[in-house]
């Protein structure tokens, strides 16, 4: 869902961070190259993916989202 201006944010059951990191770059590959038409002109688009994970019992949303924040920026 969108969280904000040009965030959105995903919550994807995966095993461990290894496959969210691969989910994550499978996702930036896939926009780095598909052909976009803007009014006649092709566009370019990339994406910065911060990944937060956490054990689904307990976890709390609000504290992942900050997590993955800190992880986009650094990105």
């Amino acid at each position: 869902g969108r969280t904000g201006g040009e965030e959105f944010m995903a919550l994807v059951r995966v095993k461990d961070m290894k496959d969210a990191a691969l989910l994550a770059e499978t996702i930036r590959q896939s926009l780095a190259t598909a052909r976009i038409d803007a009014g006649g002109q092709p566009i370019c688009v990339t994406v910065s993916i911060g990944i937060a994970t956490s054990p689904a019992t307990g976890a709390n949303l609000d504290q992942m989202m900050s997590n993955a924040d800190r992880a986009l920026y650094k990105a």
